[in-house]
């Protein structure tokens, strides 16, 4: 399965999505709320699970290895594999998977419209 299954759809939909996208305050506090509550109890510190501790990402510069992140942590939670135990409800993470749709898909945009520039 590609790790871009979901991007079509979001372009198709791209009117949801502002250019320049940076996340309003809220949006990032949710996204901190879910990492702490969620992920961050291993993926921190000096010998995190997976070799990732997510406190070195930033949400809102997505660029190379940092977009490359954050389309694997999506794609993790989106599948259920993350977090582990299997006891997180998909409408718990659904505003965070949101989130970081959005994100990736405005940073994908920026992108291109650079190439094409």
């Amino acid at each position: 399965m590609s790790r871009y299954r979901w991007l079509p759809l979001l372009l198709l939909c791209g009117s949801i999505v502002s250019p320049g996208w940076a996340g309003d305050t809220q949006e990032l506090s949710e996204v901190d709320t879910f990492l702490a509550k969620n992920c961050l109890e291993c993926h921190q510190g000096s010998e995190p699970e997976g070799g990732l501790d997510l406190t070195h990402f930033s949400l809102t510069e997505l660029s190379g290895e940092t977009r490359e992140v954050w389309i694997e942590v999506h794609d993790k939670v989106d599948a259920g594999e993350m977090p582990p135990d299997g006891e997180l409800p998909r409408r718990r993470s659904e505003s965070f998977r949101q989130t970081i749709s959005a994100a990736i898909v405005t940073a994908e945009g920026e992108d291109l419209a650079r190439q094409r520039g």
